[in-house]
């Protein structure tokens, strides 16, 4: 006597002609090779590991580029366990073994802070076991690391945990953001103290989720601050607002796009036109998920990396480093092994869009005005100088509104070139440009008004400047 799956399964058996007994041999067979299909994720090969005999436990890192020769750019790392930070050259090889105070977080670097009249590159992490905000600059010729100072970040309910910067590229403004194990996130806009240290003004304190959170990233060309919210996904806020309990935006909720959950490291690929990618370490799966960095933020993959597991942070960049890294590259901490090293993978292996040609982190674009819709600039313009007045430093914005040849010259009162400081055909969009006031010998130029003059193509604009001494 047939059951009901069984006369089920002979009447499907009679419309495909099949016979009906070997047909749960077939449908078992089409499930299980369909189920491996959908999970199988992309397996990628890392390159390089980053390790020595000091380390344990490396759970973040950040990606310095060289101002002059990105093939010189390093990575940085913070080991939480030994409280030290470690600089490696493109090749793997240890350049500084650094102790800290603490015990070091997440960590993050942003170009051109202006600290005592000179732009420096900082890179700032949270110290969990102070409770503080901590800053380091780098040698661009040594490639090593030096304490600038630290703030106290306030009391929290449980460990300051997770860690970010962010430049508003509109205002020239700094922040950091901190989270802590209660979930809450906290906000700072930095400032020059005026005795070469870094300060912060509290701005804001929020919560993000009802869970932990621990990875952030903010996009500085959109405005955007992601945080993972380890049990619940990522959160999207604007970075910018004042409103002291910003909106959240669930743009990657877990239980969907095989996201499981303990969700840890987030990065930001950028590329043209609002382009790229939003990456996430996905702890629960021991994969990487990739979202489209455009709203709606659609998922777009999953992979692996090959010996990688639990992983914590991760970083990646999308700027030619040179004969190692052409294309850029993918780095994350790994806890399969002891003790945890971070691995590396070239970028292209993930299979992914690549622009190497867009972005520039250390000149901040060129940058588009993505908030308007995605397009490109379409007004020629030079901004105001800042700071100004300047001692010794001041930084230039500009804006073309096509492809065009570009000159960016400092010009005295008599009419005299100080400084050519951009001489080059560039595509529609912002720049921005350092002037140091020193002359080709090294020595300070004298104070008094200068002029800096911008010519695109058939386009020109000048503004004046004052350097004080």
């Amino acid at each position: 006597m047939k059951t009901t799956n069984d006369l089920f399964l002979f009447r499907i058996s009679q419309f495909f002609r099949i016979d009906w007994p070997i047909l749960p041999v077939i449908l078992i067979a089409f499930v299980v090779n369909f189920s491996t299909q959908t999970l199988q994720a992309q397996t990628v090969d890392p390159v390089m590991s980053l390790e020595n005999n000091e380390i344990e436990d490396q759970d973040d890192m950040c990606i310095w580029i060289h101002p002059s020769d990105p093939s010189k750019s390093v990575f940085i790392t913070a080991d939480k366990a030994v409280d030290k930070l470690f600089v490696y050259d493109l090749d793997g090889n240890t350049v500084q073994s650094l102790n800290t105070s603490g015990r070091p977080g997440n960590i993050d670097i942003r170009y051109n802070f202006m600290l005592s009249g000179q732009p420096v590159d900082i890179i700032g992490l949270n110290d969990r076991a102070n409770e503080e905000i901590v800053f380091y600059t780098i040698d661009a010729g040594t490639r090593q690391l030096s304490f600038i100072s630290s703030f106290d970040a306030g009391s929290w309910p449980e460990e300051i945990y997770g860690f970010c910067l962010y430049q508003n590229l509109d205002t020239d403004k700094f922040y950091a953001f901190a989270c802590g194990k209660s979930s809450q996130i906290r906000q700072w806009e930095l400032k020059d103290n005026g005795d070469g240290t870094i300060g912060g003004i509290e701005l804001r304190t929020w919560q993000n989720g009802s869970d932990q959170t621990e990875g952030m990233v903010a996009d500085d060309e959109t405005g955007y601050l992601y945080a993972a919210n380890e049990v619940e996904g990522v959160y999207k806020y604007d970075a910018n607002s004042t409103n002291p309990n910003p909106s959240a935006d669930l743009i990657a909720p877990t239980g969907q796009n095989n996201l499981e959950g303990d969700v840890e490291g987030v990065t930001i690929y950028y590329a043209a036109n609002g382009e790229g990618y939003l990456l996430v370490s996905d702890q629960g799966s021991d994969s990487y998920k990739v979202f489209e960095r455009k709203a709606p933020h659609n998922f777009v993959k999953t992979f692996q990396v090959s010996g990688a597991s639990g992983t914590d942070g991760i970083d990646v960049i999308n700027v030619n480093l040179g004969p190692a890294f052409p294309q850029g590259l993918f780095v994350l901490h790994n806890d399969e092994n002891e003790p945890k090293e971070n691995l590396v993978c070239a970028y292209e292996d993930l299979q992914l869009a690549i622009d190497t040609d867009y972005w520039h982190p250390r000149n901040n674009g060129p940058s588009t005005a993505i908030r308007n819709a995605g397009e490109l600039p379409r007004q020629f313009n030079l901004s105001a100088n800042y700071p100004n007045p300047f001692n010794p430093a001041t930084k230039i914005r500009f804006r073309t509104e096509s492809f065009s040849s570009v000159e960016l010259q400092i010009f005295d009162i008599k009419g005299s070139v100080v400084k050519t400081l951009v001489n080059e055909n560039r595509p529609a969009g912002e720049y921005s440009a350092v002037w140091d006031a020193t002359d080709n010998n090294g020595k300070a130029v004298a104070s008094g008004v200068y002029f800096y003059r911008l010519k695109a193509n058939d386009l020109v604009q000048t503004r004046k400047m004052q350097l004080t001494r």
